[in-house]
């Protein structure tokens, strides 16, 4: 997997002729004669939750990164699941799907689309591989007991000859990203989007394998 050098923009300036075609009263039905993508989507407002149960009615597939609070209540400390991400939801749908709904749908109005600038000064939405998308989803679900995984809201250098390297123990098993030294400590980074990476610590070398 590889990182591109551009930065990620909210997108409210690159034409989007899907949505100028959504003038149908009907949401586009799931079908296979449709381009999927997964687009990572900026969410306005803290919105990511109410946004994903709008989209999930709809039957579209979504993931948010959660992480689990701890917080004192009286005497009890009480758990909870947040957003990881704040502000951000991933969205696997056609172009003109996720255009109905952020036009139509009062719940998914927060929604904008990233972009990313090109070497001629345009803007072009992002998409994210299906294969890329599965592997960080495999990464931000796994169980984490230990505490390994982390985020980083911060680009991360990465070259040709960063070394790929795969779990092929615990948890992560399966998960693949690169080697790198983050804030001194020796962790696999997990590139998705510039400024967004995940970062899972490593704490054996017996845990991994180069490929």
């Amino acid at each position: 997997m590889t990182e591109s050098n551009s930065t990620p923009v909210v997108s409210t300036r690159v034409p989007d002729a899907s949505t100028r075609s959504c003038a149908q009263s009907e949401l586009p039905e799931n079908d296979s004669l449709h381009p999927y993508h997964w687009y990572p989507m900026y969410v306005k407002y803290r919105k990511e939750l109410s946004v994903q149960t709008a989209l999930n009615a709809k039957q579209f597939r979504t993931f948010i990164p959660m992480k689990e609070r701890l917080f004192k209540q009286g005497n009890r400390v009480v758990s909870e699941f947040e957003p990881a991400i704040h502000n951000m939801i991933f969205v696997y749908s056609f172009r003109e799907r996720i255009s109905w709904m952020k036009m139509f749908n009062s719940d998914c109005q927060p929604l904008q689309y990233m972009s990313h600038r090109l070497l001629d000064g345009t803007s072009e939405i992002i998409t994210i591989p299906d294969s890329v998308m599965e592997n960080f989803i495999r990464a931000a679900t796994a169980d984490d007991p230990r505490g390994q995984r982390s985020y980083l809201g911060r680009p991360v250098s990465i070259s040709d000859v960063d070394r790929h390297i795969r779990f092929v123990t615990g948890s992560f098993k399966g998960v693949e990203g690169l080697i790198k030294r983050v804030d001194k400590n020796r962790a696999m980074v997990v590139p998705l989007i510039d400024g967004l990476n995940l970062r899972i610590t490593i704490t054996s070398v017996s845990d991994f394998e180069f490929i």
